[in-house]
């Protein structure tokens, strides 16, 4: 299990792409409805809606529970078999 690097704790929380989609898909759709009665808040609602697929080219992210520290989860390396 994966250690916080800033203080080694285990109480890891990982966001991955489809936490990114739904939090931008939520929120464009949540603004349009603000953006019914106020028309900038429906130029920003728009663009995170059509927005919200990029998310998935977005790399998962690892949050520490104690610190808040965040960083990027880097990739797990295939042990080469001989």
């Amino acid at each position: 299990m994966e250690q916080c690097p800033k203080c080694e704790s285990k109480k890891i929380t990982t966001k991955g792409k489809l936490f990114w989609f739904l939090l931008l898909l939520g929120t464009g759709s949540i603004l349009f409805w603000v953006g019914v009665f106020f028309t900038f808040f429906l130029i920003i609602a728009i663009g995170l809606i059509v927005a919200s697929p990029l998310a998935f080219l977005m790399p998962k992210v690892n949050q520490c529970g104690d610190c808040n520290h965040s960083w990027i989860e880097k990739k797990k390396e295939k042990a080469a078999s001989a």
